[in-house]
């Protein structure tokens, strides 16, 4: 089931729900010397929220965007992986953009110099809040990393793929060949050192996997080669260009395939749970429920 809880964040924390109007009746107490007063209080409240909502706002809708639109490049990554590539790019640009924006000066010091108890409890939501849309920041450029990273293998790999048609004399067929070949085991050792987030997405594995069966596709060619065998050749090479991965068809079908693990196990939907629950706890840290309607307006 697609996650809820930061789809509905953009919308949960707006600036007319942290401005009180002017005019509200407040109760009335008494105070002892180190104590603020309710009517105190009230107007520390009013002047936290008149000093907070707009940024709170931003921050909230910039989170949920994030989650959002990196759901959908999952659900839909393009098939070419200069497509894919330009997606990653506009994500970029439309989530982490408008999230790094909307951290720049958020935090405690939007508090001002509001002192008493409600002061304290919003400054440590906004300090709370901070540190989650960071750590969203940072698990979304990760994310896209890795989106990035398998669309430059599935580069080389179909570039690979593409030498075992090229032209030339057999001695020029089984340098090239085993050129291929060794490009690849490179490749898949490469990737085997990377570390992908969540694991069952798989995309990084994939492709070392791939590139394992182009070395060994290519030097099966080239054992044809060697051994004359050019019809057999010619059979074989067309055989494995039509499946070159070995996985019934493009790479990336089986990426858009796992995004129910991406939306169960990403880092990205953790931190931006994360988020969302940190404006929760500011607005619940602007509405008091012990000073009553009177801070409400």
């Amino acid at each position: 089931m697609f996650p809820t809880r930061w789809r509905a964040s953009a919308a949960f924390l707006t600036v007319a729900a942290l401005t009180a109007a002017a005019g509200c009746s407040a109760p009335t107490d008494t105070a002892t010397e180190d104590t603020p007063t309710a009517d105190e209080r009230i107007a520390t409240v009013r002047a936290l929220r008149a000093a907070v909502g707009a940024d709170a706002a931003a921050l909230g809708t910039a989170a949920a965007t994030v989650a959002l639109e990196l759901d959908r490049l999952h659900a839909s990554l393009p098939a070419g992986p200069a497509e894919r590539r330009a997606a990653v790019a506009a994500a970029e640009d439309a989530t982490l953009d408008p999230l790094r924006d909307a951290l720049e000066g958020f935090g405690p010091d939007l508090a001002g110099d509001a002192t008493g108890p409600d002061a304290e409890a919003v400054r440590g939501a906004l300090g709370d809040a901070a540190s989650a849309a960071a750590a969203l920041a940072s698990e979304a450029e990760r994310d896209l990393a890795t989106v990035t990273r398998t669309a430059a293998a599935d580069e080389r790999l179909l570039h690979l793929v593409a030498a075992w048609s090229e032209p030339g004399s057999r001695s020029e067929q089984l340098r090239r060949l085993e050129e291929v070949a060794a490009a690849a085991e490179a490749l898949a050792a490469e990737l085997e050192d990377v570390e992908e987030t969540p694991a069952c997405l798989g995309s990084v594995p994939r492709r070392a996997e791939a590139a394992v069966t182009v070395a060994r596709g290519s030097r099966e060619l080239a054992s044809l080669v060697e051994a004359r065998r050019g019809e057999e050749f010619d059979v074989r090479r067309r055989e494995l260009s039509a499946d070159p991965f070995g996985t019934g068809g493009p790479l990336v079908v089986e990426d858009r395939a796992r995004v129910a693990c991406w939306r169960e196990q990403s880092a990205v939907v953790d931190r931006a749970d994360a988020v969302a629950s940190a404006l929760d706890e500011l607005e619940a840290a602007l509405n008091p429920t012990d000073l009553g309607a009177g801070a409400g307006g």
